[in-house]
């Protein structure tokens, strides 16, 4: 849900704790837990079809507005989502309450744009060693995420490195700027047999039979003198 541009997600306070969360799964429910400073954690359930909704927008860098069913109003983040090793079903989520004020550390990802001239015309592979990168902000100033434009790997020696992002105002990144996040690797330098022809194959095998025979016959020769 959105209101005033505001992503919204709304939660109802549970009691229910343990292996009995089973049945608020059945009922179409996330069992969540919501920390922050100043306040004990807080047990919470959230609609599936509502939290995978905001979480498509959100992602794990984005504020979300978080409605209690007590009354309680709060800004968080996503900070953690917990799959089902098999179902891959999410199956927990850890909120985190934040002060807008506070400057946060957070993972914004990466996404890979455009197409690099270096793997459509020379044949080499995409490598990204970075799939995120860890900031510091004030929780308004984040982003869902950060595109990298590939399109500048023309060759092999190209390289994308952190310090060549485009970084939003108001983000600090932690990680080292010379750091890559984009390179293209050339291909395996192996022998590679050329196809061959029922022709050529046919033509070959004939050739290297004669080159017996005369190989026999030349031997014969030797032998005579």
């Amino acid at each position: 849900m959105t209101s005033n541009g505001n992503l919204v997600l709304n939660a109802t306070l549970r009691e229910i704790t343990g292996r009995k969360v089973a049945n608020l799964r059945a009922q179409g429910l996330i069992p969540a837990v919501l920390y922050g400073h100043n306040f004990d954690n807080k047990n919470l359930s959230v609609n599936y079809k509502e939290f995978v909704h905001i979480y498509d927008q959100a992602g794990e860098s984005t504020l979300v507005d978080l409605k209690v069913d007590n009354g309680e109003e709060f800004k968080v983040l996503i900070q953690d989502v917990q799959l089902h090793p098999v179902t891959d079903k999410i199956i927990h989520v850890d909120l985190r309450a934040v002060s807008l004020d506070e400057k946060i550390e957070a993972y914004i990802p990466l996404k890979f744009v455009g197409i690099s001239p270096a793997v459509k015309e020379l044949g080499g592979t995409l490598v990204t060693p970075l799939e995120e990168i860890q900031v510091k902000a004030l929780p308004q100033s984040l982003v869902h995420e950060i595109e990298v434009d590939i399109s500048v790997l023309t060759d092999f020696n190209s390289a994308i490195h952190i310090r060549d992002l485009q970084i939003p105002e108001g983000i600090e990144v932690l990680d080292d700027e010379d750091l890559a996040v984009a390179i293209v690797e050339a291909p395996a330098q192996e022998e590679i047999e050329e196809e061959v022809s029922p022709e050529d194959a046919e033509k070959a095998a004939i050739k290297s039979q004669e080159q017996a025979g005369e190989g026999a016959d030349k031997k014969e020769e030797e032998k005579k003198e």
